[in-house]
């Protein structure tokens, strides 16, 4: 997985995104990729981290940026994720 991150970080320094955003999705696929121990990325266990989060308290805002970092990256490897997440409230 190493090597698929690499490259993402590369395209994600390519788009129109600020270092703190770049900064950002790199700290949750980190995270995402730490989680996994070893397993290859697919929607499934995506959605199982996202879930993981949850039970562990994080908030909704905080699922949406996890969930917003996640998609463009399976999108970079050619799938498609989509969850449903509870709105933040505003405020």
């Amino acid at each position: 997985m190493a090597t698929l991150l690499k490259d993402y970080y590369d395209k994600l320094k390519q788009d129109d995104l600020s270092p703190s955003t770049v900064a950002k999705y790199r700290q949750i696929l980190v995270s995402y990729s730490n989680w996994l121990s070893g397993s290859e990325p697919n929607t499934a266990n995506a959605k199982e981290f996202i879930a993981h989060l949850r039970d562990r308290g994080y908030r909704p805002k905080s699922l949406l940026v996890y969930y917003h970092a996640l998609r463009p990256f399976f999108e970079f490897i050619g799938e498609r994720l989509k969850i449903k997440l509870l709105k933040p409230s505003p405020g």
